[in-house]
């Protein structure tokens, strides 16, 4: 029997989206689609006197397949991102989808659904890549005894190889959207090997190597109910090495999402690593005991992440930026002929049970470090990060709100020398999409930071080595600044 179906672009994105949502590629023409069916056998769904179904479609010893869906070109573009480019329209060529139960069974238990898909080339943009994308695999457990679809025991096993594809071909089937493009660029090549893994039951293995041209990314381990772990004997403990990406940061947080520490910076916005003679090292992250729960519970990812970033240009989020005097953080490098911004220091975010927490990060912002101490609730999507700036680096407005503070009630119980240098705890709480970002003064009070006096080789040459602090020049509380 021969089928042929024709999708229009509206009716796929209907499909395709969520209640909270939207689809995470847009069809740009009608799905054409041509089907062989071959054999097609199922059972007539029933249910006893109270409505409980006794037999379903996909019942064992009736459910039968064997098909041939086929189409001679797909075009999306993948939906866009917040702070990101728009994407390059995707044309795959020559798909072709052939799936197949094992005689005398419809997947219960041990017995197969065998499937194979080939694309013959892809398209990004005006890049054409001619190597041929091929997956085989099969699924077991896809239905109870009654015949009732059971998605998560279903069992996976599955080889891929592909050509280069694009990224957002690969984070459209992982709905995982702008996850990965920003870290490994606009195309890559993969080897993904799946053995008899399930979203919530069950054990087995599943291994992960993405190539791209400016980075690469691996992770592999046993799998059991669900979880993938890495620091188990066997396990390829996670790596990625990033020589040059751009990253903005998303107003969720997903299992992919995850896994990139730059989300977890509070304040960060946005960070930018480029490629140039200073940073001849690739920026590195790691987990040697990663737990990364493939069902999306956030409950189950725990592990330690560790973050070698180099130099990189960072954007901050407009609520903690209106608190700074940018102009005033960098008048030391402005100063120094040739200066480049420090590289930052490598530093380690522990999760346990979706909870992450890192304590006194370091930031190179300007001519001074920030320190940054915070815990992000991920299942719950919260936070609460405090980020120390120097008293030097404060808005003016920031200033007035630190004098009132200081005057209602904490005046004279800072320490006598109020110096440029002494660290002012801003404070981000609340939804990791919307924190309420303050000045923390209580904490400033209960708990003095160490200074954030300038590093000694940014400091201009012609100053002397041991230039004692300077206190600012007008006693406590602060008189509020005027027009500049």
């Amino acid at each position: 029997m021969r089928l042929t179906w024709t999708a229009t672009p509206a009716w796929l994105a209907t499909m395709l989206a969520s209640p909270d949502k939207p689809a995470s590629i847009n069809f740009n023409a009608p799905l054409e689609l041509t089907a062989d069916v071959r054999t097609l056998s199922v059972a007539l769904p029933s249910s006893d006197a109270s409505g409980t179904p006794i037999r379903g479609l996909l019942q064992p010893g009736v459910f039968a397949l064997d098909a041939e869906v086929r189409t001679a070109g797909v075009g999306f573009t993948p939906a866009a991102q917040a702070g990101q480019p728009p994407a390059s329209p995707v044309v795959l060529s020559g798909v072709n989808i052939v799936a197949k139960t094992a005689p005398g069974g419809s997947g219960s238990g041990t017995t197969p659904l065998e499937f194979a898909a080939t694309v013959s080339s892809i398209r990004t943009g005006q890049v054409q890549t001619p190597e041929p994308t091929r997956v085989i695999g099969s699924v077991v457990n896809f239905a109870d005894a009654r015949g009732t679809p059971t998605p998560d025991v279903a069992a996976l096993t599955l080889n891929a190889r592909t050509g280069t594809i694009p990224t957002s071909l690969l984070e459209a089937l992982t709905n995982q959207p702008g996850s990965l493009t920003p870290l490994l660029g606009e195309n890559l090549t993969a080897s993904i090997d799946v053995v008899n893994v399930a979203r919530k039951a069950g054990s087995g293995t599943a291994k992960v190597d993405l190539r791209a041209p400016n980075a690469s990314f691996v992770l592999g381990g046993p799998v059991r109910d669900g979880v993938l772990r890495t620091n188990e004997p066997g396990a390829t403990p996670m790596l990625a090495e990033l020589n040059e990406f751009s990253f903005t940061k998303g107003r969720t947080v997903g299992t992919v999402s995850a896994l990139n520490p730059l989300g977890y910076l509070g304040f960060v916005a946005g960070v930018q690593r480029l490629r140039d003679d200073v940073n001849t090292r690739p920026s590195m992250v790691s987990s040697p005991d990663l737990a990364l729960p493939l069902d999306g519970d956030l409950r189950k990812l725990s592990g330690t992440i560790r973050v070698d970033l180099g130099r990189i240009n960072m954007k901050m989020e407009q609520n903690f930026l209106q608190l700074l005097d940018i102009p005033a953080l960098n008048r030391v490098v402005d100063r120094v002929a040739n200066a480049q911004q420090r590289p930052v220091p490598p530093f380690a975010i522990a999760i346990n049970q979706g909870i992450a927490t890192y304590k006194d990060v370091e930031l190179p912002i300007g001519s001074y470090t920030f320190r940054a101490t915070g815990t992000i609730d991920l299942p719950n999507q919260q936070m609460d990060v405090v980020t120390y700036v120097p008293t030097a680096g404060l808005a003016p407005g920031a200033l007035a709100s630190l004098n009132k503070s200081l005057g209602d009630g904490f005046g004279r119980i800072l320490p006598k020398d109020l110096t440029e240098s002494l660290m002012v705890p801003i404070r981000l709480r609340g939804p990791t999409a919307d924190p309420s970002t303050s000045i923390d003064v209580a904490l400033m009070v209960r708990e003095p930071a160490p200074d954030g006096q300038p590093a000694p080789e940014d400091k201009p040459k012609e100053e002397p080595k041991e230039r004692p602090r300077s206190p600012l020049p007008f006693p406590l509380p602060i008189p509020l600044p005027g027009p500049r």
